[in-house]
């Protein structure tokens, strides 16, 4: 491949980038602008942004190497994580919206108490160090390979990007970004497949080229399902980078939309995918896995289509990593910062607050990202366990329940579950993931907090329940 031509479209994909954080910088004034968009952000933006928000190079890569082993079993992963947005969305975008929160700590604080607000707002904060690192390496590895950079100051550039825009522009920056990310990664999945189709056929034809064990349903193994099956269980985009895209939204009503729209583009991107790892599959049997597909972009386009591969690979990355550590940054500021350290706290401190946590968190990935590759791995499965699992429950029954838990039962489960999923995340058992674990074990002990607090009449919402 062309170093020249690869360094030219990446450069003329940044500068892109460049333009549509300049975009959100023009936008953003206030504080509000920066957390929330002043919540006018519209249905059509913020759908590409949730939608952006879930698609890594996880999706991109993870899903076409996974059906370069497996077959057609990888779809399910995006399938199932497209239904998992779309329930969460609908069980909680709205609600959320209504509260006027901006952080989902805020929101369980106002009944459960500070300790529930500190401890969600930190765990939900430091749960995404494992997989910006890895995201990181992504993108180094695909910088390097595309422009012969040393790895160090391939994801040392990678990260730079990412987190100047975040500074610079807040929300606003962060969606236009993310829809242009997301337009990228469309057209170079979308130009693989139409360069592949005429010759190979669709999906099912080339699984059944391939034979049997392309075709079933199981292949994935049981602890990739479990984890996905966990994720839907546990509500997992009931998350704090979502619902602060349902916050930023007009209505509750148009906070519900733009989530059911953003997961309506999930399913599409990775049926992209699968069909790709699929025809590496076929015309490029034997490879390592991890680069098959890549290896398929470059033996089959000239020099300039795949280029537009490698900045829709880098794209998809940065479309996950601006949100968490937009997000990130907020609950640490918001949660810990203000409520905790400095209650007077004027807007510009705050603002100056969100900044210097964005940098230290996106450092702090890049630090993982450089000396700790090996542990990167059981940091990833830690944000499984320590996301939505450790609150939905007690968060569900203050929504949807007459019955209120006390502060310190909720405060418990919390604790409980977290303890639970970060001891199975180094040892799951039988195969079986720890977010599904986790999920039910949390579900358990709120539904005990449940009827004991039913039993004894307990209708109090405040937080000294």
């Amino acid at each position: 491949m062309d170093i020249k031509v690869s360094v030219l479209i990446l450069v003329v994909y940044l500068t892109i980038l460049i333009g549509a954080a300049y975009l959100g910088w023009r936008q953003t004034r206030t504080l509000d602008d920066h957390l929330i968009a002043d919540r006018k952000m519209p249905v059509w933006l913020s759908s590409f942004t949730m939608a952006a928000s879930v698609i890594g190079s996880g999706i991109v890569l993870g899903v076409s190497e996974l059906a370069y082993k497996v077959g057609i079993s990888a779809m399910l992963y995006p399938a199932i994580l497209a239904v998992a947005l779309a329930v969460s969305v609908l069980v909680a975008s709205y609600r959320f919206r209504q509260s006027e929160a901006v952080t989902v700590s805020e929101l369980l604080g106002r009944s459960y108490g500070r300790n529930v607000r500190t401890l969600v707002a930190t765990v939900s904060a430091i749960k995404w160090l494992g997989p910006t690192a890895a995201q990181y390496l992504a993108v180094g590895a695909i910088i390097k390979s595309a422009t012969g950079l040393d790895y160090t100051y391939s994801i040392i550039i990678g990260a730079l990007i990412i987190i100047a825009y975040v500074v610079i522009g807040g929300t606003w920056a962060i969606a236009y970004t993310d829809t242009t990310q997301l337009i990228i990664v469309y057209i170079g999945l979308v130009l693989l497949f139409s360069s592949g189709f005429p010759e190979h056929g669709g999906v099912l034809t080339l699984a059944e080229e391939l034979g049997p064990h392309y075709q079933g349903w199981t292949e994935v193994g049981t602890f990739r399902l479990t984890t996905w099956i966990g994720a839907l269980m546990a509500l997992s985009f009931a998350d704090q980078v979502w619902l602060q895209r349902s916050a930023s939204m007009k209505t509750p009503a148009a906070a519900v939309r733009a989530g059911l729209w953003g997961s309506l583009m999930i399913f599409p991107i990775g049926f992209l995918t699968v069909y790709a790892g699929l025809v590496a599959a076929k015309t490029m049997p034997g490879l390592d896995p991890r680069i098959a597909v890549p290896s398929l972009v470059f033996k089959t386009f000239e020099p300039t289509v795949a280029a537009l591969f490698v900045a829709a690979i880098v794209a998809a990355s940065m479309s996950s990593v601006d949100s968490w550590l937009h997000s990130s940054a907020t609950l640490l500021v918001k949660d810990v910062y203000v409520d905790r350290i400095n209650p007077g706290a004027t807007e510009m401190k705050i603002r100056r607050a969100m900044n210097v946590a964005t940098v230290a968190l996106g450092a702090g990935a890049v630090a993982l990202a450089l000396i700790w590759k090996g542990g990167i791995i059981n940091l990833v499965f830690l944000t499984m366990v320590w996301g939505s699992c450790v609150y939905i429950g007690p968060l569900l029954v203050l929504w949807y329940s007459p019955v209120r838990i006390s502060s310190n039962k909720a405060l418990g489960i919390m604790i409980a579950t977290l303890a639970m999923g970060t001891a199975l995340s180094f040892s799951p058992p039988y195969e079986i993931s720890p977010l599904l674990i986790s999920a039910i074990f949390g579900y358990a002990l709120t539904f005990g907090a449940y009827l004991l607090a039913r039993k004894n009449g307990n209708t109090d919402n405040g937080p000294d329940s």
